[in-house]
């Protein structure tokens, strides 16, 4: 038999907020207003009710889904079933304080009250906000069960206190909204009362666990310093989705509440509830009414008093291989106080922004490799030594360590800044042409920097261990960065780690999707097939010029050309190219990445507020394979855009020309993010496009052809919506801890 009834507060849970001997509750409303036809409000004062657990909290197949007008149930059976079970015993084994039982089951526990607060018809509102407003229903609990432990991270990294009610004449609610929420600087009337985030310093989680007991989590860099003038600001390290280690008998567990103390956290869990709120005496139901208290000093009474070491401290876990794996109490795998900067004014310390360390790590190498003390490149390419390179790794390692939370580093969204962020192959012609071209046209160019991180690699491939082999990836690496410091130093370039590289989960999450999306196609963009052939040229006259020569007369369409003739250039090209090693060598690695993939690029866009450019083709293919996106809802427009050959032009003209371009695109961009209309949509892109084709081509024709060249852009928007994927909009609910935006609103791509 199929269950209509879905209960979002699981019944067993309810009854441990019934005195002994008691059935029902005492079940309120929550008091609204009615607009009357006069313009004024009244307010509607709710009746109180007698209900058993069995008829409140339920919701008509809130979790099921119908097929064919067939009912089905197995969310409420089969998820919710283990979910409740495996909940139930943690709660009572936490409430009892059974470590041995704990160390079984409060994993269970603490995901228990992560689903609570997205199972219920207000979370359930909030997680569709959260991902896109055209998610069906279906896809919605399918989406529920994915991120079912997204806040157990949280939970577990906080400050855990359980607060008695046992010597109290007052005994703790129960709520439609069980896991309540509460901030100082957030008042119930504000509209971000609901959607505040639980990575705030100063948000502190309730969770009532019985008529006697509740449980408050607070970060733990609030509870060290409570004073804290912004408690809406974001807490150090805040992610979703780790690993955290716990340590079981960390818990605070003295404090017993006066009625006083009772009442205000009876306010709490009251004004978090959307609809109903029940308790087992009536006068329990109004706590405001004996509250003398204002709500931003409920602190006094929420924050822990003592114990606070519990969960202070370092962590060091040594394994029988030798290995050591660290934590500190903010959750970092390595030590970062070498990262801090304190302002001389303020006092306040943060870490280096990855700007700032870009630029850090390039000074160190200058020095490592005496390029500050006369030696040239070309010195370099020819005699960097092992010890160099061990150096260079060690120290970018210790600039993006292990674990290195890159989401909490990347520069939050600018309202008044265009933005670009480029997927696709990177080597240093790509960067001095494709790449440097966007920064006529756009404020700020994201550019992912795939500098292999020794603390990721296998040992028989860790340049640390085998600096040999690394010593042409290093050189390439190398010649990118020294090349980009300008850009950098000026934040016309974000030159960032991949996300994906330094979060296990992200990676594991991103692999999958990305696995389940390609099954057996193969998308293989044409510049990275060149980037390959051409490495591998390169690699050969490392070895020898006869390993070089076979190489070339092998794989190599010669067209009827002669083999010496394209040898010589070959050798050439090889010899001028800055960014090749001129050792000769047979045992180097070659990394040929093609990054962000489809997943990220949309993930790190949707973040930061930018649009998106391709650098093939191919990549738009597989997005429009990979969603229902074809020909018919997709806007094309190519367009010939001019750039000089010159990296920096002077001509002041000649940069207010790209200064209107980029100004328009920018508009462009702006106009079709909030417009779902149709006929708009394909006006304003239409329009947009006609005036950038008519100013560049008057552009064009006034320069000199040796001084500039054109590059076809392809420019894509969505007929009647912005571009999105869900497979990036999970990984946004499950690992992005800010605000981001649902879709992007305009794509380009290299023809």
């Amino acid at each position: 038999m199929t269950t209509k009834r879905n209960h979002y507060v699981p019944e067993w849970y309810q009854k441990r907020f019934l005195k002994e001997g008691q059935n029902t509750f005492f079940v309120n409303t929550v008091q609204k207003n009615i607009k009357l036809p006069n313009g004024t409000e009244k307010a509607i004062t709710p009746k109180i009710k007698i209900k058993g657990p069995d008829k409140i909290f339920y919701g008509i197949d809130l979790y099921n889904i119908f097929f064919k007008g067939i009912r089905i149930d197995e969310i409420e059976k089969f998820f919710f079933g283990s979910i409740d079970r495996k909940g139930k015993s943690g709660l009572i084994d936490y409430v009892n304080n059974d470590i041995s039982g704990m160390h079984h089951s409060f994993s269970d526990f603490l995901e228990y009250i992560s689903i609570q607060k997205i199972r219920t018809p207000l979370g359930l509102s909030l997680l569709k906000e959260k991902f896109h407003p055209k998610m069906s229903y279906a896809q919605l609990l399918i989406e529920m069960q994915f991120i079912k432990h997204i806040y157990c991270t949280i939970f577990a990294e906080s400050v855990r206190e359980v607060v008695s009610a046992k010597n109290s004449n007052i005994k703790f609610l129960l709520s439609d909204n069980p896991v309540a929420i509460y901030n100082p600087q957030i008042l119930p009337e504000d509209k971000i009362f609901r959607t505040c985030s639980l990575h705030s310093i100063g948000t502190q989680i309730l969770f009532p666990l019985d008529l006697n007991h509740c449980l408050i989590f607070t970060h733990l860099e609030y509870a060290k310093n409570p004073n804290i003038a912004d408690t809406l600001k974001t807490k150090t390290n805040a992610r979703n989705m780790d690993t955290p280690l716990i340590y079981l008998e960390a818990n605070i567990r003295k404090r017993e509440l006066s009625d006083n103390e009772v009442l205000i956290i009876n306010n709490i869990i009251k004004k978090n509830s959307e609809k109903h709120y029940a308790a087992s005496e009536r006068e329990w139901l109004f706590p405001e009414k004996t509250i003398s208290k204002k709500w931003h000093e409920y602190t006094d009474v929420l924050l822990p008093k003592d114990e606070l070491y519990k969960f202070d401290g370092e962590t060091f876990i040594g394994y029988k291989d030798g290995s050591v794996e660290y934590r500190d109490n903010l959750g970092h795998h390595r030590k970062m106080d070498h990262l801090k900067i304190k302002n001389s004014n303020t006092g306040h310390e943060r870490y280096f922004d990855i700007q700032e360390r870009n630029l850090i790590f390039i000074n160190a190498c200058n020095d490592i490799l005496d390029l500050n003390k006369g030696k040239d490149w070309n010195f370099v390419r020819k005699n960097i030594t092992n010890d160099q390179v061990i150096k260079i790794f060690k120290f970018f390692s210790s600039l993006f360590p292990r674990s290195c939370n890159i989401l909490e580093l990347l520069p939050t969204k600018e309202k008044n800044i265009s933005r670009i962020l480029y997927s696709g192959s990177i080597n240093l012609k790509i960067v001095q042409t494709k790449i440097i071209e966007l920064t006529k046209y756009f404020d700020e160019v994201f550019l992912i920097n795939d500098f292999p991180n020794p603390e990721y690699l296998n040992k028989k491939y860790n340049p640390i261990e085998n600096p040999e082999m690394f010593k042409s990836e290093l050189i390439k690496n190398l010649s990118i960065l020294f090349f980009l410091k300008p850009y950098i130093a000026n934040k016309n370039i974000h030159f960032i780690p991949n996300p994906m590289i330094y979060d296990f989960n992200l990676r594991k999450y991103c692999i999958k999707m990305f696995e389940q999306r390609l099954k057996n196609k193969n998308y293989l963009p044409k510049t990275l097939q060149i980037d390959i052939t051409e490495a591998s040229i390169n690699s050969a006259f490392m070895f020898s010029d006869e390993t070089a020569r076979r190489f070339i007369s092998e794989n190599i369409n010669l067209e009827n050309k002669d083999l010496d003739s394209i040898f010589t250039k070959l050798k050439n090209d090889y010899l001028e190219d800055p960014s090749t090693l001129l050792q000769k060598t047979s045992n180097q690695l070659q990394f040929h990445i093609y990054e962000p993939n489809l997943e990220m690029s949309f993930f790190i866009a949707q973040i930061i507020d930018s649009l998106l450019i391709f650098s093939d083709i191919e990549r738009i293919e597989e997005f429009k394979d990979s969603t229902k996106k074809t020909t018919e809802h997709i806007i094309e427009y190519s367009i010939k855009m001019p750039f000089e050959k010159k990296l920096f032009y002077s001509n002041t003209d000649v940069n207010n020309k790209y200064k209107t371009t980029k100004e328009t695109i920018f508009a462009l961009y702006k106009s079709i993010k909030n417009d779902t209309s149709e006929i708009n949509r394909i006006g304003i892109f239409n329009n947009a496009m006609a005036c950038i084709n008519n100013f560049n081509n008057s552009f064009t024709s006034t320069l000199k052809t040796n001084e500039f060249f054109t590059e076809n852009i392809n420019f894509y928007i969505g007929k009647s919506e912005n571009f999105y994927l869900w497979q990036s909009l999970r990984l946004l609910a499950c690992f992005s801890c800010n605000e981001y935006e649902k879709d992007v609103p305009l794509i380009l791509s290299y023809c």
